[in-house]
């Protein structure tokens, strides 16, 4: 396998780069990595963000928007192995407040964030998972990502975002941004859908379970990861 360590000093994890070529994409850093890996898979061994007072980083309810987005866009890009660097904060310096847990062991919203999307997304059956499900997902914005899991027979999630930032590494402060309207079309008969949205948090609030889902469901998504829960009356 081959390795990258890929850090967006405070920029979103979806950025086309902030340097020549694209330079601190996720896309610079793979083709970087296959200068050594050729075609071989390339798994990210370090990758997060910090929250020390700085342009290379970014506040904590930032990072909790940013790190689920991070391990969903490594994996669209086709890196199967995401590592967060790192757990704990170590002290006061930049590469020290990147972890996930505060130094007095308390956890930050992107702790309980990452915990809840893993959560959210593990495979609810052991045997034989489902195939694909034909979906279509329609935004007015060019800025729309989705990705979506089979979690057992007939069983699906899917997550949508929009890739937008949250945070401005100049002025290192937020930058306000709206959910927008979204829709999703479905090519069989879904039985079940509900949509699961995270909060500041990290946690996750579920909605009630949509009663006779049709064809389609209309919702509302913005910069935080959407989850939509779905059962089809399909088994490939």
């Amino acid at each position: 396998e081959g390795n990258t360590h890929d850090y967006f000093a405070g920029h979103e994890p979806g950025t086309p780069g902030w340097g020549p070529g694209g330079y601190g994409s996720i896309q610079f850093n793979l083709a970087t990595a296959r200068l050594n890996s050729g075609a071989k898979p390339i798994v990210a061994t370090e990758t997060g963000y910090g929250t020390l007072p700085s342009p290379q980083c970014v506040d904590e309810e930032s990072q909790a928007i940013y790190v689920p987005r991070l391990f969903l866009d490594q994996l669209a890009a086709g890196i199967p192995r995401t590592f967060e660097y790192e757990l704990l904060d170590e002290g006061d310096s930049l590469f020290d407040t990147y972890g996930l847990l505060r130094r007095d062991l308390s956890p930050k919203p992107a702790f309980r964030a990452l915990a809840s999307t893993l959560r959210e997304l593990r495979p609810r059956h052991t045997g034989r998972r489902s195939g694909t499900m034909p979906i279509v997902v329609e935004h007015a914005s060019p800025d729309l990502r989705s990705l979506l899991f089979a979690r057992g027979l007939a069983d699906y999630v899917l997550a949508v975002w929009r890739e937008v930032s949250v945070w401005d590494p100049n002025s290192q402060r937020p930058v306000p941004v709206s959910s927008e309207p979204v829709t999703v079309l479905f090519g069989v008969r879904i039985t079940g859908a509900r949509v699961v949205e995270l909060n500041a948090k990290g946690e996750l609030v579920r909605g009630a379970p949509l009663v006779d889902p049709p064809h389609r469901i209309n919702l509302m998504v913005g910069p935080r990861v959407t989850f939509v829960e779905l059962r089809t009356s399909t088994v490939p």
